[in-house]
Formats: structure tokens, C-alpha cells, sequence
């Protein structure tokens, strides 16, 4: 048995070696682009494209940072990374919620448009991506997980877990009042703190942070195409309609599901 247990500890400390060397990279690679990376970027690309290329490897790293956190703490929400077709039918309302984010009815009215490159399309794809990665790790693979531990007496406290978790993911939103409009950054932490508590129901109901990841990147690449890329009426009265229907339904299936 001896020689099991020692290979088993060789392993466990190369695991932790491995994750603590990842950890320390992320962590210098990140200051480097905040500090460098920001105005070398400038240098090379036109403003849209140094702030797509900007966020996406700075998101990047931030997710490897969770990542490694979420492994080292123990939660098992990282395997497995193939995902379950019950899993996929539980998340088909999600799925709704975040693809309507796209202004489906004004694009196909006209009412808007997208005038974009298939590279400036992949570009925001990889910047929502990486985003994804980085919040749901962090808000979810972290900061849920983490005040779930402390909280396990049913569904009252699951209930207060991912309010409270959601709450944190809102009003991290306010330091964008540094650079948007108060209005324009309360609307946010709404619909964040939303999005947040249905994929904290996603990630409790499947234990699969993929599944959260990918939602939040489809949520805010549908959510980014047209403003960033595009032109004309996003909310119109069908649209507002649409969303209304699908968002209340969503919450009715996820309220239940708990």
C-alpha cells in the first residue's frame, strides 16, 4: 500500500505545483497587459480591434486564474467537460434567454443591420468567450460555490446563495461608471445580477461551469453585434414583447427547477 500512497502523493504534488506555477503566469502575464499591453495594442490595431484584442487576452488570463482557484479549492465543476443531453434539455430556456439577446425581429424587419468583417465577428466571439470564461469562473466557480459551502441547510439557503452571489456579480458592474452613463450602468447591473442568479441554477442543476461559460459568451456576443458592429432600432415594441415572454417564462421554469 506504501508504494500506491507515496505515487498518489508524487501526484497530488505535481498537481499543486502545476496549478501554483499557472497561477503565478496568469497573474504576470495579466499586470504585463494591463500595464504594456494596452497601448502596444493601440500601436498595432485600429480602437475597435486593440480593445476586442485587449479585453480577450486579459479575459483570458483572468479565467486561468479561476480556473486554477476553482480546481485548487476542490469544487467539481470542471469535469465532466462533455456535456450531458440532459443537461442540454435543461438548459434549452437558458439558451432562449441569452440567443434572444440578439435583436432578432429588428434584423429581420431591416430595422437593423450588421456591418461587420467575418475577422471583426470572430474577434468579439473570442472577447465574449474569454469574458465568459473569466465572470463564471469567477462569480460562479468561486464566489457561489463559495458561500454555498458556508450555507447548506436547503432550499432557503440555496435560495440566499445565489441571490447573494448574483448581487456581488451586479454591483461589481458599477465601476463601469467610470466610463458609461449612470442610467446605461444600472440597466446592466439588472440584467447581470439576472443573468447571474440563472446561471447559478444552470450550474447547481448540471455542476457544469461550461455550460455557464458558453451561456454568458452567447448572451453578450448576441447582446454586442449590433451595437458594436451595426446600426439602427434595437428595441422595438415586438422585440421588447418577445424578450418579455421568453425572459418570464425562463424565470417561472428556473424558479421551479430549484
Amino acid at each position: 500500500m506504501r508504494p500506491v500512497n507515496s505515487a498518489k502523493g508524487r501526484s497530488d504534488s505535481l498537481k499543486r505545483n502545476i496549478g501554483a506555477a499557472v497561477y503565478a503566469v496568469s497573474i504576470a502575464l495579466l499586470l504585463l497587459c494591463e500595464f504594456y499591453g494596452k497601448a502596444k495594442f493601440s500601436e498595432l490595431f485600429d480602437e475597435t480591434t486593440s480593445q476586442l484584442v485587449y479585453m480577450t487576452l486579459t479575459r483570458l488570463l483572468g479565467g486561468a486564474i479561476f480556473v486554477t482557484l476553482t480546481l485548487y479549492l476542490g469544487y467539481k465543476v470542471m469535469n465532466p467537460v462533455r456535456i450531458k443531453a440532459k443537461e442540454l434539455a435543461f438548459t434549452v430556456p437558458a439558451f432562449a434567454v441569452v440567443i434572444n439577446n440578439l435583436p432578432i425581429i429588428p434584423l429581420i424587419s431591416g430595422e437593423a443591420e450588421i456591418n461587420a468583417s467575418g475577422l471583426q465577428i470572430f474577434l468579439l466571439a473570442a472577447e465574449c468567450l474569454a469574458i465568459g470564461l473569466f465572470e463564471e469562473t469567477a462569480f460562479r466557480g468561486v464566489v457561489l460555490l463559495g458561500i454555498m459551502e458556508k450555507r447548506r441547510n436547503g432550499t432557503k439557503d440555496l435560495f440566499v446563495s445565489i441571490v447573494l452571489s448574483s448581487a456581488v456579480f451586479g454591483i461589481i458592474h458599477l465601476v463601469n461608471l467610470f466610463t458609461s452613463s449612470p442610467g446605461a450602468v444600472f440597466l446592466q447591473i439588472g440584467y447581470s445580477f439576472l443573468i447571474g442568479a440563472m446561471c447559478a441554477v444552470v450550474l447547481i442543476r448540471t455542476a457544469n461551469i461550461w455550460l455557464c461559460v458558453v451561456l454568458h459568451a452567447v448572451y453578450d456576443f448576441c447582446g454586442s453585434l449590433v451595437p458594436t458592429f451595426g446600426d439602427g432600432v434595437i428595441w422595438t415594441a415586438p422585440e421588447v414583447l418577445l424578450t418579455v415572454v421568453i425572459s418570464l417564462a425562463a424565470a417561472v421554469y428556473f424558479i421551479i427547477a430549484l
